[in-house]
């Protein structure tokens, strides 16, 4: 492979990235056509039910057998089964490019090698490997998701300076981060499918959680509950976006509607919650607290990213924010007077 292909490989994940937030549990692809040292068709994945990657670059050429001959770049392995669309794999053998590079070869087992040996026995070179690593990163969601079991996880909570998420006694929300970090947290929602917080949190604050100072689809609301004791007036249940209510003991059996589903936590809520996101096909969850909720993920360690929102305040006393002591990475962004950390496992 040479530093062209690299090149062009980076310009498919760029393409790729364009898709976070609305490709649902689908991966972010991109897709170049490159002919006699020229790109002559590009494409992306635009939201989930959407014609994948592949198929968008060719079908915006309106003279095919320009294909013929040609070099197609895509980040992942062109799927070989039926889903929403058509699979990708017969579609790009079927217009005899000579070459495809790929990044990563596809670990869900409906795929997994079967895209490229479809692409093989066509007579097609293949070539595999190339910018995984950047790859990987753009689609730590999907890589998690199917190879792990389990949700990506991303933890976020804002703190004072002198280290509270929360006054003692606190009724009512108090802001710790500025205006323009809470847009980011909301351009956060966005990016993820799910959202979850902890029952004193609902009590507490009566958050919307949803993305209403960022465009993009609201996440599926996630709150977890021992004692069911929620107000039915919560806004979480309001029905803008669909509220699962993972409950251990006691629930209210009044709380319903056509975007509530109430599931029972056996034993363990975290294989309970892991159970529901693999068999709904929910591959990331933004964790917004309180502090026993982020703690349990801390504890077990189960999480991958953690976002820490320092604020230009001082509580004196309050609910101390969580810890993080285990991470491979830390980068610090200044966003006014607030400081936003992120750790990565």
């Amino acid at each position: 492979m040479t530093e062209l292909d690299e090149k062009y490989m980076l310009r498919c994940i760029e393409l790729a990235a364009k898709g976070l937030g609305y490709v649902k549990s689908n991966p972010l692809v991109g897709c170049l056509i490159v002919k006699n040292g020229e790109i002559i068709s590009e494409g992306y994945h635009h939201a989930f039910g959407m014609p994948h990657a592949e198929r968008v670059a060719i079908d915006k050429l309106d003279d095919k057998t320009q294909i013929k001959g040609s070099t197609i770049y895509v980040n992942l392995e062109p799927c070989s089964h039926y889903g929403k669309t058509p699979p990708c794999a017969p579609y790009v053998a079927e217009m005899s490019p000579c070459r495809v590079v790929i990044s990563d070869i596809d670990p869900n087992p409906l795929v997994n090698n079967q895209g490229i040996k479809i692409l093989k026995d066509a007579g097609i070179q293949v070539d595999i490997g190339i910018c995984s690593l950047e790859n990987r990163k753009l689609n730590k969601r999907f890589f998690t998701f199917i190879e792990k079991k389990r949700p990506y996880i991303i933890l976020k909570w804002a703190q004072t300076l002198d280290g509270f998420i929360a006054e003692k006694n606190q009724n009512c929300i108090k802001w710790i981060s500025n205006a323009a970090t809470r847009q980011i947290v909301h351009k956060w929602r966005a990016e993820e499918m799910a959202i979850l917080v902890g029952a004193g949190t609902v009590r507490c604050d009566d958050p919307q959680l949803t993305t209403r100072h960022w465009h993009g689809d609201n996440p599926i609301r996630m709150v977890v509950t021992n004692s069911g004791n929620l107000p039915l007036n919560a806004k979480i249940f309001d029905e803008q976006a669909k509220t699962i209510l993972f409950y251990k003991n006691i629930l209210n059996t009044t709380i319903n509607g056509d975007k509530i589903d109430i599931v029972k936590i056996k034993i363990d809520f975290i294989d309970t919650l892991y159970a529901y996101c693999i068999e709904n096909n929910i591959t990331s969850i933004l964790v917004e607290g309180g502090s026993q909720l982020l703690n349990t993920f801390i504890n077990r360690e189960q999480w991958d990213e953690a976002r820490v929102i320092v604020g230009n305040k001082v509580f004196g006393q309050g609910v101390r924010a969580p810890i993080i002591s285990q991470y491979t990475h830390i980068d610090i962004e200044n966003i006014d007077d607030d400081r936003i950390i992120h750790y990565i496992r």
